[in-house]
């Protein structure tokens, strides 16, 4: 819980990515004057996997993180990416 805090905090005001599952939040923002992007994965209490509604990371958030990098990648401006880590453990 408390990774999605600080990704609530740090990407206040920051516009949020769709697209990925439920469980990986991403925003791009602006740090300083350097644009970002924001990641965390939280936990989901719908997620169809039981050990990824606790948090951990599995098939899913792994994808979802991928996802949200290449995306970052491609935007092409070189963003730095600012993870936010704080799980149980990784699932599988």
């Amino acid at each position: 819980m408390r990774g999605l805090q600080w990704f609530n905090a740090l990407s206040a005001g920051a516009a949020p990515v769709a697209g990925l599952p439920d469980s990986v939040k991403v925003a791009d923002g602006v740090l300083g004057e350097q644009a970002v992007r924001f990641i965390a994965v939280v936990t989901d209490a719908q997620n169809r996997f039981p050990r990824a509604r606790n948090g951990e990371v599995g098939l899913l958030e792994g994808w979802g993180l991928a996802k949200a990098v290449d995306q970052a990648i491609a935007l092409g401006d070189k963003r730095p990416i600012i993870a936010i880590v704080d799980v149980p453990s990784q699932a599988y």
